[in-house]
């Protein structure tokens, strides 16, 4: 069963059923999506307990094209905030697995690789954080406190090349300043949040 590290009950996981591709689960979906992903035309079918893509998409190449073509009708069909034209790399390791829009990770319960930058400083009264608040316009997570540079890994992007891009596309830093940041690790995290009406996973 998924353990994740965050704020999924119990309850919930229980009802997860896991996205398995080449013996792998990539991702995690609850019953209201589950319904949508059977929707006929789809490209995944439930096999016992779990949800695969077609047995003929064995390849990266294969399972694009056939998750493209899905895509631009499930954009049609499917009030998804967050759209973004934006494709995310799921990866076995170093092996791609398959490449998908990147507002469809949460209802399929996949991955967001991230780059994320905390930034402090020291003044005559100890250590400040730099902390940012999100806007009222963004699709997810309006509002909410947040580091101050983060960004999805996009493509076959490192997570150096993103922070770089982001620091100055969110707060200003310089690219000479963001290369001397210090990586200190990595971190998961999993909760339970509403996406287009119905009960999904974020996972990054």
């Amino acid at each position: 069963m998924f353990q994740p590290q965050g704020e999924v009950p119990d309850e919930i996981a229980a009802h997860l059923v896991p996205i398995r591709i080449d013996g792998i689960d990539v991702g995690w979906v609850l019953p209201g999506w589950l319904e949508r992903l059977l929707q006929a035309p789809s490209p995944f079918r439930l096999d016992g307990d779990s949800l695969r893509i077609e047995s003929v998409l064995q390849t990266f190449a294969s399972r694009n094209a056939a998750l493209s073509r899905w895509t631009d009708d499930a954009r049609q069909r499917w009030n998804l905030p967050g759209w973004r034209d934006e494709r995310v790399v799921l990866r076995d390791g170093e092996r791609p697995i398959l490449s998908i829009e990147r507002a469809l990770l949460r209802p399929l319960g996949m991955v967001l690789r991230s780059a994320q930058a905390n930034v402090w400083c020291m003044t005559a009264a100890g250590p400040l954080l730099w902390v940012a608040r999100r806007a009222q316009s963004k699709p997810v997570e309006p509002g909410k406190l947040d580091a101050l540079v983060g960004g999805g890994i996009a493509g076959f992007d490192d997570a150096r090349s993103t922070l770089i891009r982001e620091c100055q596309e969110e707060a200003g830093i310089a690219a000479h300043l963001a290369q001397a940041a210090i990586e200190v690790g990595s971190i998961g995290i999993a909760y339970v949040t509403e996406y287009d009406g119905l009960a999904a996973i974020h996972r990054e």
